[in-house]
């Protein structure tokens, strides 16, 4: 029984830990997909990042807050539990008047 209140109080704990994304970076709020939605990449203004992939037989999921823009790099998670997603084409309108951008190799619009 007393999983749940500790499950909550690290719930809490890292929702916290989130930063609003600094200035230099609020192109980079808002969700995006590659153009099969396979892939769905979501950052919100307060710090937060989620990310999921569907492949054939695998599903790969990712939340939590944004620790730091590193680079070319978007390291999230809380203390040693981190993930680093490489950004090689940053935020910018295409030539469709798009936003889009390229994370982890994969060229995503963004959607909302």
């Amino acid at each position: 029984m007393l999983k749940k209140p500790f499950i909550l109080a690290a719930a809490a704990l890292l929702s916290a830990c989130a930063q609003p994304l600094p200035q230099d970076k609020r192109d980079y709020a808002g969700t995006w997909q590659n153009d099969d939605s396979s892939v769905q990449l979501t950052i919100s203004a307060d710090g937060r990042l989620s990310y999921s992939r569907q492949q054939f037989n695998s599903s790969t999921s990712i939340s939590g807050p944004i620790k730091a823009f590193k680079g070319n790099q978007i390291q999230v998670g809380f203390g040693p539990f981190s993930s680093d997603f490489n950004v090689s084409e940053a935020p910018h309108l295409n030539s469709s008047g798009m936003w889009s951008m390229t994370v982890d190799g994969l060229y995503l619009n963004r959607t909302q």
